[in-house]
């Protein structure tokens, strides 16, 4: 299945959640639309039983810093492949702001190399 998708070069979020009938190795992959050759995200899980929505169910955050003017999301599972009208799952998508990653660096690391470039 792939779904276009206007991205509009915007840092975003693209929550993904697909639910299926059983356990199925699920693939998502994000392409440019108008670069076929340059692909933001391609990623696989297993999508297993959720006791608290009491189905097969899970969630992929795909993160983007940087998008594409328009974007194709590809899901499909390994079993069938890239089909148009694949029945065995279903997909929601909503898009989301991006959220800010944290960097871990140790504050005397940090004040070291401050001091070395002559700050402060």
């Amino acid at each position: 299945m792939n779904v276009p998708y206007h991205t509009g070069r915007r840092p975003l979020t693209i929550k993904i959640t697909v639910r299926t009938h059983k356990p199925e190795k699920m693939i998502i992959q994000v392409h440019d639309a108008d670069k076929p050759d340059t692909l933001f995200e391609n990623r696989y899980q297993t999508i297993v039983f959720n006791p608290k929505k009491k189905r097969y169910e899970d969630m992929f955050f795909v993160n983007m810093p940087q998008s594409p003017e328009n974007a194709i999301i590809s899901v499909f599972n390994s079993v069938n492949g890239n089909k148009a009208k694949d029945r065995s799952f279903d997909v929601e998508m909503k898009e989301e702001p991006l959220q800010n990653c944290s960097v871990d660096m140790p504050v005397g690391r940090l004040l070291l190399a401050r001091s070395e470039a002559g700050h402060r």
